[in-house]
């Protein structure tokens, strides 16, 4: 079933605290038990990581990158910092 989104329940709930890879929906979507959770459709057909990094809160990746935090208060993904900010931005030097 390719256009569908596997939930977590799918994917094995043992897996919930330690990695679990989750199929994003055509639509863009997480589905989280009977919880569908807008992500992207830029992610559409990929599979995204989460992992629970504290009670009811998990953080959602792609590759290498942290792309943010779910909470099941909030039914939301809230984003992770930008890991290609700098620290602060660089003035531009006097000529």
């Amino acid at each position: 079933m390719r256009g569908r989104a596997k939930s977590v329940g799918e994917a094995g709930q043992a897996q919930i605290g330690l990695n679990a890879g989750i199929w994003v929906s055509r639509c863009g979507r997480l589905c989280i038990g009977k919880r569908k959770i807008n992500l992207s459709t830029v992610f559409a057909g990929q599979i995204v990581g989460i992992r629970e990094v504290a009670d009811e809160i998990w953080l959602v990746s792609f590759m290498e990158y942290d792309l943010g935090f779910f909470d099941k208060e909030k039914g939301r993904v809230e984003p992770a910092p930008n890991p290609f900010a700098g620290d602060k931005v660089l003035t531009m030097s006097p000529v």
